[in-house]
């Protein structure tokens, strides 16, 4: 294995925070890596509390309750607790989620949901519900702010009557350390950069700087790895140049494909990252 010395996993503390903590684990267990988890952004209420207050106390009343993360699971579940809710009253309410985190979050509260599709995005929710008629129906949609709007515009497109409510939103973490991040990536002294989801490239590339990104997007190194093709396309366009893109889109797959590509290389300081 070419030597591996540092490894950088930035996170958003949100909706795929246990990702990007499951990869570091898996990273430094097996390359003895020093890997550093790194903030971009933490957790914060939603602008408007009793808009995800109403959806709670409504969430019955729904046709359909889809998750796009472990964290809106966790927003939403705890204002459903709040006001005394009992998860006996989602019953009669089909529930889907993207991606094996999410479905785990949602077990714990003792539910299980009804879709999980095979590919971890909104496409992929989208193509597993193809089969269900949604013309009429009524489906409820907690998640972050900013989220993209395939998701809603599609199944509004389809027939259904979508409330999208925002669960929580990305703030800037306090005690983030800039300028040691300026230096260590200045200095060369991170082999790979990974990222877990768009949110984590998108508040990285704020921290850091627009047109630092670039120009780090423009160097030999560090080694770039995105946990799918969405986070891949939005690494290419804070400027940065993708070099790890799995087939399989989870925690464990960006860890092991990283480990395979360094286990491969083709000789340059480039080539020490998976395809």
């Amino acid at each position: 294995m070419d030597t591996i010395s540092r490894i950088l996993v930035p996170t958003d503390f949100s909706a795929h925070a246990d990702e990007a903590f499951r990869v570091a684990q898996m990273l430094a267990r097996a390359t003895g890596a020093e890997v550093i988890v790194f903030p971009t952004i933490a957790i914060g209420p939603p602008p408007d509390p009793a808009a995800l207050e109403r959806a709670a106390a409504t969430a019955a009343s729904y046709d359909w309750l889809l998750f796009t993360s472990a964290n809106g699971v966790r927003a939403f579940f705890a204002r459903f607790a709040a006001r005394g809710g009992d998860v006996r009253e989602l019953a009669g309410v089909r529930i889907g989620v993207i991606g094996p985190e999410t479905a785990a979050e949602l077990e714990r509260r003792l539910l299980r949901p009804a879709v999980v599709p095979r590919e971890y995005r909104a496409e992929g929710l989208l193509e597993a519900l193809e089969r269900e008629d949604l013309r009429g129906r009524r489906i409820l949609l907690p998640r972050a702010a900013g989220a993209r709007p395939v998701l809603p515009e599609t199944l509004a497109a389809r027939g259904a009557h979508v409330d999208e409510v925002i669960a929580y939103q990305a703030v800037r973490p306090p005690d983030a350390d800039i300028d040691g991040l300026r230096a260590a990536l200045a200095s060369g002294a991170i082999d790979a950069l990974t990222f877990t989801s768009s949110s984590t490239v998108r508040h990285f590339a704020e921290l850091l700087g627009r047109e630092e990104t670039a120009r780090l997007g423009r160097s030999p190194g560090p080694v770039v790895a995105c946990i799918g093709p969405i986070t891949a396309a939005t690494a290419r366009d804070a400027g940065l140049t993708v070099h790890v893109c799995p087939q399989d889109y989870t925690a464990q797959g960006l860890a092991a494909a990283l480990i395979d590509h360094f286990c491969n290389p083709t000789g340059d300081r480039l080539s020490r990252v998976v395809r």
